[in-house]
């Protein structure tokens, strides 16, 4: 952190595991999915797992609201989900909501680096399917 810049407020308040479908869905989640993304994240969470963690706000009422995650969760059903509570006001985690994906897509692509990524990825993404047929289909 620069020396004049002011402290960063810590925000999250707990982490706990939650099962997906006690999770609230954020009704202004304005993100639009696909097929082809929940079978990424399918695909994804075969063969690494999770390592991330969904984002709520605790409504007064005490359940938890989305502000971040909401493919997971309507993806994952009763599954236990690490989730980061924060103390946001709605407005605040409006604000988060609005601007998590658009501050992502700001950045720059070394072009170089993301094909090789991606050509990794489509590699070693065959594995986890083939175990996969290899276990169903017997």
């Amino acid at each position: 952190m620069q020396p004049d810049m002011p402290a960063i407020r810590d925000r999250v308040v707990d982490f706990r595991r939650v099962p997906a479908s006690e999770l609230v869905p954020n009704p202004k989640n304005w993100r639009l999915h696909n097929d082809a993304q929940r079978r990424y994240l399918h695909d994804t969470l075969d063969r690494v797992g999770f390592a991330g963690a969904e984002l709520v706000r605790r409504l007064p009422d005490g359940r938890l609201m989305l502000i971040d995650g909401h493919l997971r969760a309507e993806e994952l059903g009763d599954t236990p989900l690490p989730v980061l509570v924060t103390d946001l006001t709605a407005e605040e985690a409006d604000a988060l909501l609005a601007t998590f994906d658009p501050l992502a897509r700001l950045a720059g692509t070394d072009q170089d680096a993301a094909a090789a990524m991606t050509s990794t990825q489509h590699r070693t993404r065959a594995a986890p399917r083939a175990a996969r047929a290899a276990t169903c289909g017997s």
